[in-house]
Formats: structure tokens, sequence, C-alpha cells
């Protein structure tokens, strides 16, 4: 779902849970909350709102990262180095 909003222009908030910082980059490309802490994702929530300048910053970021990490040449070169390596 990260992967989602970030090819349709959105920030996104998450959890500091699973896999998902490790998805946003730490930061980089959208918000890390708390998991269970509302105060924090209400926080999260209103600094994205109030702040234009972050929202636009983290989606030009989540943008530039699809286009040049996720997309078939780079997915198909980093699956041929791993196998070379292995």
């Amino acid at each position: 779902m990260v992967a989602i909003a970030f090819a349709m222009d959105k920030p996104v908030i998450v959890s500091d849970s699973g896999g998902l910082p490790e998805q946003v980059g730490y930061g980089k490309y959208g918000l890390i909350t708390k998991a269970g802490d509302v105060h924090s994702l209400s926080a999260a929530i209103m600094r994205l709102y109030e702040d234009e300048d972050l929202r636009r910053t983290l989606v030009r970021n989540a943008r530039e990262y699809i286009e040049h990490s996720i997309n078939w040449g780079s997915l198909a070169q980093k699956l041929a180095d791993f196998l070379v390596s292995v």
C-alpha cells in the first residue's frame, strides 16, 4: 500500500511496526508514528496538514524513489545481482 500511495503522489503516515519504517525510508518519504499511540498519529496528521512544504518534500522524495528504484529495470538488476552473489 505504501508504494501505491507513492505512485499516487500522496504523503504517508505509518507506524513504527513491521517493515513500514523501511518502506518510508525512516522518514524520508513519509512520517513514522509510534504504533498504538493515538497522540503520535494525531500529531503526524496535523503536521502534514499544516506543513505544505513538508508534504511537497515527502511526495517529491517518494516520486524520485519510485522512478529510480521501483521499476522493472532496477528490480531485474537487483535480482540479477543477487543471483550472481549466491
